[in-house]
């Protein structure tokens, strides 16, 4: 009986000690006619990098472009261009004037007048007579025109305080002295008719001012008293 062939000890585990080959055994020679092709003639493994190769240098005389070229500026306008002179004979438009503004004319210190409408009786002629009479100081600053409708309006506002309050007095001294006498309305309320007539001629009187110094005329109120002279 033919002895059995010895089998190769197993590797070792990981961990345990190698375990030597059984008594006669030997490694089995290689096959006859076989051996490690050698490597080819004039053949060799390529090498990390090729010998003899580097990076490439850039080219002579050639520089990577700076981030801005040098001498160059972004230029305000093209090189060698001017703007263009003006055609000769020609001259740029003159800045346009100031709007015209119209020279005052004393007309505000007719328009006060107006206030005599406020619905408060008698009072409102005071009121509108004091206002007429306080713009003459400042239109009389505002040339001849002003000045000169300024002053008659400030002397018609002073003459419709003064007979205003003359015509209610004489009202009141009337009905004290003559209130027995006299039972009807005349003579004792003759003042309050005359002072009527005045709140007529006062709303005609600052119609006709607004209007003549609108136009830049001198509104001469005959009828005023001149409390104010030139």
């Amino acid at each position: 009986m033919a002895d059995a062939p010895l089998t190769p000890p197993l590797p070792p585990q990981p961990g345990q000690p190698a375990v030597p080959p059984p008594p006669g055994y030997a490694p089995p020679p290689a096959q006859p006619g076989y051996a490690v092709p050698p490597a080819q003639p004039g053949y060799a493994p390529p090498p990390a990098a090729q010998p003899g190769y580097a990076v490439p240098a850039p080219q002579p005389g050639y520089a990577p472009p700076p981030a801005a070229q040098p001498g160059y500026a972004v230029p305000a306008s093209q090189a060698g261009y001017a703007v263009p002179a003006s055609q000769p004979g020609y001259a740029p438009p003159a800045a346009y004037p100031a709007p015209y503004a119209k020279p005052a004319t004393g007309s505000v210190a007719w328009g006060l007048g107006f206030l005599a409408f406020i619905p408060i009786p008698v009072v409102s002629m005071i009121i509108a007579g004091i206002a007429m009479a306080s713009a003459y100081g400042a239109q009389r600053r505002n040339g001849p025109v002003a000045e000169g409708n300024a002053r008659n309006a400030a002397n018609w506002g002073l003459t419709v305080i003064a007979v205003t309050i003359v015509s209610f007095t004489l009202t009141a001294v009337f009905a004290a002295l003559f209130g027995e006498t006299f039972r009807g309305f005349l003579p004792i309320g003759a003042p309050i008719l005359i002072w009527a007539a005045l709140c007529v001629a006062h709303v005609v009187v600052i119609i006709i001012g607004v209007v003549k110094a609108g136009k830049g005329q001198v509104f001469e109120n005959r009828i005023a008293i001149p409390f104010i002279r030139r």
